[in-house]
C-alpha cells in the first residue's frame, strides 16, 4: 500500500517600503484560487482472482468526501475492469487543463513488475496466469503519471493505496510476519522515478507487503491515520505525513511505517490553514450500526417489498440498506424516499445494482443526490443487466447536466416503464435531451414526471407536442407547476386529443 504525493506551489513577492526587504509568501492549497482542482479516486474491493479486499471501496468514499470538503470536484469509481479503469482515467485527464490542481487516489491491488508498478482492474485472472501480461493489462503508475504532468497542472496529488498482497505470489505470502525477503522480491515497492516538485509516500518500506488490517473496521491503516490527520488545520503536507507515519508505527509496534521520497522545493505546502470554514472528518471508530434499520429489514419477506420512507436515512444507512435488504433479501421493491441520502450513498446502491437481477423498483424521491448521484446511478445501471421497471429521482438537486446521465439509463434499460424527475432544476435543455432519447429510442417509457421544474417554459412547448404526437407507449405525462404560459398548455391539450389512451397534466 502506498500514497503518492505530488504539490507546487505559488510565489509572490510584497516590497517593504519601510526597509526595501523582500518578503517571499508561500501561497498554501486554499490560497490557490486561480486552479481548480481536480480529484479522481478509484476504490477496488471485487477481484476475480486473489483474496477479496474489505477496505478498499471504504477507503475511496471517505477520501473522496474529505476532498469535497477541500473544495475538490470529486469522480469516484468503484470495483472497476480494466478497460473501465482506462477509460475513468482518460475521462479524467481529458478535463485537465493548464495550472489546474489535481489529485488522484487509488484502493486496490497493486503490484511490481519488472521496475514498474501498476494499478490492478477486478478482471485480473489473466495477470495470474501470465506475469508478462502486466504491461498490457494493468495501469503503469509512471505512465499515468508523465501523462498527467503534459496537461501541464499546477500540481499532482497521486494517492495510492495498494494491495497488501500480491496475486502472483498469494500461495507464498499472507502477511509481512511470515515472508522472507525471498519471497517479496517481486512485490517490493521500490522508489517511482521522481518528477520535479512531488512527494512521494509510500504506506510501506521497500521489500514489505502491506498487513491487511484496520483498526476501525472501515479503513486501511493508512487511510484511517490519512484521514485523522489530513483535517489538522496549519500542517505542511511533511508533517502530515510524518504523524502518519508515526500513527502505524505504533500501531504495529514498530514492524511497518510510511515511506517518503521527496523533491518538494519547499516545505510550506499546506492542505488548509484554518478550521473555520471545514467540516471535520473523523474515521468512524467502527462499522456503522443502525440496530432499529437492520430489525425493520429483517422483519420484510424474502424478494418482495423494503419500505424506509421517512426514516432519516444517512450514506452510511447505505451499508446496510445494500447489505441486507439488495443483497441478503433481494428486495424487490426499494423505497428510500424522504430520507438524506447524498451522492455518496447513491454510489453504494449503484455498486450492488450492477449485477442485480431482482430490483425492479427503486424510489430514491427527496433525497440529496445531486448530478454526481445520477452519474454513479447510470454508470452502474447503464453497464448491467438491469430489470429496473419503476425509478423515481425527484426532489433530487438534478440539473441539466445529471439528465445527460439519465438518458443512458432510458437507452440502456428496456424494461424501464416510469421514471420520475419533478422537482429538480432541470430546464428547457434537459427537457429536450429526454424528448429527443425518448423519440430517437422509441422508448418504452410510459409515464415521464417532470412536473415543478420551474426552468421548463414554453420554448419546450413544440417538441413536447412532437414528442406527444409521436411516441407510442407514453401513457401520462406530468409536467404541471413548470413555467408553462396558459396559452401553452392549451396548445399541449389539444395536440392530444385524439390520443384517448394519454394522460397529460399540464
Amino acid at each position: 500500500m502506498y500514497f503518492v504525493i505530488s504539490l507546487s506551489y505559488v510565489k509572490t513577492r510584497t516590497k517593504d517600503t519601510r526597509n526595501n526587504k523582500s518578503k517571499e509568501h508561500i501561497l498554501c492549497l486554499d490560497e490557490m484560487l486561480s486552479s481548480r482542482k481536480l480529484a479522481l479516486v478509484i476504490g477496488n474491493n471485487s477481484y476475480e482472482v486473489g483474496k477479496k479486499l474489505n477496505c478498499c471501496l471504504n477507503d475511496a468514499l471517505d477520501i473522496g468526501n474529505v476532498l469535497e470538503k477541500f473544495d475538490f470536484q470529486v469522480t469516484v469509481g468503484v470495483d472497476l475492469p480494466y478497460v473501465k479503469m482506462v477509460q475513468k482515467v482518460l475521462q479524467f485527464q481529458r478535463q485537465v487543463q493548464k495550472n489546474d490542481l489535481l489529485l488522484i487516489f487509488y484502493s486496490g491491488h497493486g503490484a511490481q513488475w519488472e521496475d514498474q508498478h501498476y494499478l490492478i482492474g477486478i478482471d485480473n485472472k489473466c495477470l495470474s496466469d501470465d506475469f508478462e501480461m502486466y504491461p498490457h493489462y494493468a495501469i503503469s503508475i509512471q505512465s499515468t503519471l508523465e501523462s498527467m504532468m503534459k496537461r501541464q497542472p499546477c500540481t499532482i496529488i497521486l494517492l495510492l493505496d495498494c494491495c497488501r498482497n500480491n496475486l502472483n505470489l498469494e500461495d507464498q505470502v499472507s502477511n509481512t510476519k511470515n515472508v522472507s525477503q525471498e519471497n517479496v522480491t517481486d512485490v517490493n515497492l521500490t522508489s517511482m522515478k521522481s518528477i520535479p516538485n512531488t512527494l512521494i509516500v509510500f504506506a510501506c518500506g521497500s521489500n514489505e507487503v502491506t498487513l491487511e488490517n484496520s483498526k476501525n473496521a472501515r479503513n486501511s491503516l493508512f487511510t484511517y491515520h490519512l484521514l485523522k490527520h489530513i483535517i489538522e488545520p496549519n500542517l505542511n503536507v511533511e508533517e502530515v505525513m510524518s504523524r502518519v507515519c508515526h500513527g502505524i508505527y505504533e500501531d504495529t509496534n514498530g514492524q511497518s511505517c510510511s515511506y517518503r521520497l521527496s523533491s518538494l522545493r519547499t516545505s510550506n505546502v499546506f492542505f488548509h490553514t484554518s478550521s473555520k470554514d471545514m467540516p471535520l472528518y473523523v474515521p468512524l471508530p467502527s462499522c456503522h450500526e443502525n440496530k432499529k434499520l437492520e430489525e425493520e429489514i429483517e422483519k420484510c419477506n424474502f424478494q418482495s417489498i423494503v419500505d424506509l420512507d421517512h426514516w432519516n436515512l444517512t450514506d452510511n444507512d447505505m451499508e446496510i440498506v445494500v447489505a441486507q435488504a439488495i443483497i441478503k433479501k433481494q428486495c424487490r421493491r426499494l423505497y428510500l424516499q424522504n430520507n438524506n441520502i447524498t451522492s455518496y450513498g447513491a454510489l453504494r446502491i449503484a455498486v450492488a445494482l450492477e449485477n442485480n437481477i431482482t430490483l425492479n423498483t427503486l424510489n430514491l424521491n427527496n433525497n440529496h443526490l445531486s448530478d454526481v448521484g445520477v452519474r454513479y446511478l447510470a454508470e452502474k445501471i447503464s453497464s448491467s443487466q438491469s430489470i429496473l421497471q419503476y425509478l423515481d429521482l425527484g426532489s433530487n438537486e438534478i440539473t441539466d447536466l445529471g439528465v445527460q446521465h439519465i438518458i443512458e439509463i432510458i437507452k440502456r434499460t428496456r424494461t424501464l416503464t416510469f421514471l420520475g424527475l419533478a422537482c429538480n432544476d432541470i430546464g428547457n435543455q434537459g427537457m429536450q435531451l429526454l424528448i429527443n432519447v425518448i423519440l430517437q429510442e422509441n422508448s418504452q417509457i410510459e409515464e415521464l414526471c417532470v412536473n415543478g421544474n420551474r426552468l421548463i417554459d414554453d420554448l419546450c412547448v413544440d417538441p413536447i407536442v412532437q414528442m406527444l404526437k409521436s411516441n407510442r407507449s407514453l401513457r401520462r405525462f406530468r409536467i404541471h407547476n413548470c413555467n408553462l404560459s396558459k396559452k401553452f398548455k392549451r396548445k399541449l391539450r389539444r395536440a392530444i386529443r385524439w390520443k384517448f389512451f394519454l394522460s397529460v397534466h399540464a
